[in-house]
């Protein structure tokens, strides 16, 4: 696959095309069943000769995976190759996912939303820590807008659709206001949004890291709300529901060691910047501060996450930004055999 430049990643727009294309409808009864076959390969458990797993830079957890090659160790000892694909956005890998050429990858909350109200093949598998901190509106320094209250009236730079928007609705909402007393300007990429708000065509820029902690070293900003009591703005694993009914032992081995590199994630934030720095061409101590902010973890997808994304889907429904109205809980996948012992809860 074609690797794209760090200017193409941050400019790269929502791209919401896969959306339109509707996948071919599954038994929802197929994604809790445990595969009855039998292999040599593992403790009697099939595992596929490939596995075929997405990554994105900005996705710490499956970037650390995949330069730390463990996991490619541990399947080639047992016979398993991966074919790793690399995407500039979720929503792009997604697409990936509607073609039927992955079978196990990240996701957000948002976007998840969008391909399950399209019927794109996925479940979610596990969660991630919440990481409300790593999203928020900002404004310049100098701004007199303290408050959501006062967002009514001005210029807000969001992207429709994406997990800020989500944010803002809640938060104007919370605040006796509604989107139509915004001025709502479409942000399409973070690098478009930074340069609006720089040169003061936006009063209020919702932004997200590593971006946002960029923009707190280079801009005179000031951060009005965050996504704390909000949104949890969850990221997630997601496989298809043909590789999480029929090989859920290999499932178990990816989330064993995503698990291990969370767990060296969240102690050493320094090695995770100068680990991405070179391949996100932004400053060791930007990226440091926005994983400073954040916990890395696996977790079950339990009823308390389910109905967080149930939220989020029934917001987006209400807005009209889905047309359909979708049940979460018909796509969380869970099997006790691809569930480490050892990872966390919600």
């Amino acid at each position: 696959m074609k690797t794209l430049s760090v200017t193409h990643y941050i400019r790269y727009g929502y791209n919401r095309r896969f959306f339109l294309t509707a996948a071919s409808a599954f038994a929802a009864s197929t994604l809790f069943a445990s595969c009855g076959h039998t292999d040599s390969q593992s403790n009697g458990e099939q595992l596929p000769k490939t596995v075929r797993i997405a990554w994105l830079k900005g996705n710490i957890g499956f970037f650390v995976l995949k330069t730390k090659g463990e996991l490619d160790k541990r399947f080639n000892d047992l016979g398993v190759s991966i074919e790793w694909s690399e995407f500039p956005t979720i929503p792009v890998q997604l697409e990936a996912f509607n073609a039927g050429s992955l079978d196990f990858g990240p996701g957000v909350d948002a976007s998840l939303v969008f391909a399950q109200a399209s019927d794109v093949p996925f479940v979610y598998v596990t969660a991630e820590p919440p990481r409300p901190q790593s999203l928020a509106f900002v404004v310049h320094k100098d701004s007199p807008i303290q408050s959501v209250k006062d967002f009514k009236g001005k210029k807000v730079g969001y992207a429709t659709g994406w997990n800020l928007h989500y944010l803002l609705v809640k938060a104007l909402e919370a605040n006796g206001l509604s989107p139509s007393d915004i001025e709502s300007v479409k942000i399409t990429a973070a690098a478009d949004g930074m340069a609006a708000f720089e040169s003061r065509g936006l009063d209020v820029l919702a932004i997200w890291d590593p971006f946002y902690a960029l923009m707190e070293k280079t801009m005179q900003i000031r951060t009005v709300i965050n996504g704390e009591g909000y949104t949890a703005n969850r990221a997630y694993t997601i496989a298809t529901p043909t590789f999480a009914q029929e090989y859920p032992n290999a499932i178990k081995i990816i989330l064993e060691e995503l698990e291990k590199v969370s767990r060296w994630a969240d102690q050493h934030p320094k090695d995770v910047a100068e680990l991405l720095a070179p391949q996100l061409n932004i400053d060791k101590d930007v990226l440091e501060a926005a994983s400073r902010r954040r916990p890395y973890g696996v977790i079950p997808v339990d009823q308390k996450i389910t109905d967080e994304q149930q939220n989020v889907a029934d917001t987006f429904f209400k807005l009209g930004l889905i047309k359909k109205q979708i049940q979460v809980s018909e796509l969380v996948a869970q099997n006790p055999v691809w569930l480490p012992d050892n990872i966390a809860k919600s």
